[in-house]
């Protein structure tokens, strides 16, 4: 059995920049729980029959702008973590943490909180923009 001393010296450093890159997927965990599962996105249209789009509550209302904004952030942090691309493993790789690791963690919060991670994506994608 190692001792604490042992342990610590095969520990990483975990500097400033390391610490800046943990908060980056922290953050990104973060904006990935949210929870969507009352907004739909609904096609309008104008008076001057130009189409639009609404993000609308489970009553029809708009939502807010701050709660849109809070959407597509979400919905970006879903996609960085889902797409798995090399930014998303540079941000990994720069944590010191493991890509698949990170991935799985990220699956495993959306798991415990009740969320399908990919079912906004499949809404939101739907419509072409």
């Amino acid at each position: 059995m190692k001792t604490k001393q042992e342990q610590q010296q095969n520990k990483p450093e975990m500097t400033p920049e390391t610490q800046l890159w943990v908060s980056v997927i922290i953050v990104a965990l973060h904006d990935s729980r949210m929870d969507f599962n009352d907004v739909s996105i609904v096609e309008r249209k104008a008076l001057n029959h130009q189409t639009y789009y609404d993000f609308v509550d489970s009553k029809d209302f708009r939502i807010s702008k701050k709660r849109t904004l809070n959407l597509v952030d979400c919905v970006e942090a879903r996609m960085w973590f889902e797409k798995q691309d090399d930014q998303f493993q540079m941000v990994c790789n720069m944590a010191n943490l493991d890509p698949e690791w990170v991935f799985n963690l990220y699956r495993d919060v959306l798991h415990k909180d009740d969320i399908d991670p990919t079912e906004i994506l499949k809404r939101f994608f739907m419509f072409k923009f």
